[in-house]
């Protein structure tokens, strides 16, 4: 009958359109998986590590303290003792930094003493806070890594009265350093440098 005919023409009509709205539904369902797929491999190599304790209040940014020139030597050098310096750490919660103190191992030194260039920085530090803030990467199992030590300078971030905290560098997965914090710390201008020595006897 016509009527049947018509009925039978819709059906007829729509299971194109069916199938075109089931493989677009496919399409979306395929792309929404294959990127919540992505997203957790992404994490898993990108897992990060919980920011290190606040850094400890020192009186001042000391360049030449034990701690700190053992570090700027990646461990090696004399061993030294008296004048311990504050561990490396995040800035303590309402710190309020002016100034950045960058501590340079100088070559040039001569076999009595060690010798250390004291950069300082001042300006605008919230690119650099926000640099210092940055998460470490975990290391992974099996992670290849280059077989090489990373020498860099220590930092010290400095208040109006003078109060230091010594700054831990975020790393990557293979403990170097991330590049953010020395960009940061390049783009701000210099307002002082002295060089200091520390005898070894």
């Amino acid at each position: 009958s016509p009527s049947a005919a018509a009925g039978a023409s819709g059906r007829a009509m729509t299971v194109p359109a069916l199938r075109r709205r089931t493989a677009q539904r496919a399409r979306v369902l395929v792309g929404t998986v294959l990127a919540l797929v992505l997203t957790a491999v992404g994490t898993g190599c990108a897992a990060t590590l919980p920011a290190p304790p606040p850094a400890e209040v020192a009186p001042d940014a000391d360049c030449l303290a034990d701690d700190v020139l053992a570090a700027l030597q990646g461990g090696g050098g004399p061993r030294l003792s008296g004048r311990p310096g504050p561990a490396a750490g995040s800035v303590p919660a309402g710190f309020e930094a002016v100034r950045a103190v960058e501590c340079r191992w100088d070559f040039s030194a001569s076999p009595e003493a060690l010798r250390v260039l004291e950069v300082t920085h001042q300006g605008d530090l919230r690119q650099l806070l926000r640099a210092l803030g940055r998460p470490s990467v975990r290391p992974r199992p099996g992670q290849p890594c280059p077989a090489m030590a990373e020498l860099g300078p220590e930092l010290f971030l400095v208040a109006a009265d003078g109060r230091a905290v010594r700054v831990a560098w975020p790393h990557d997965e293979c403990g170097f350093r991330l590049p953010d914090v020395a960009r940061e710390l390049a783009a701000l201008p210099v307002t002082g440098e002295r060089v200091l020595d520390r005898p070894l006897r």
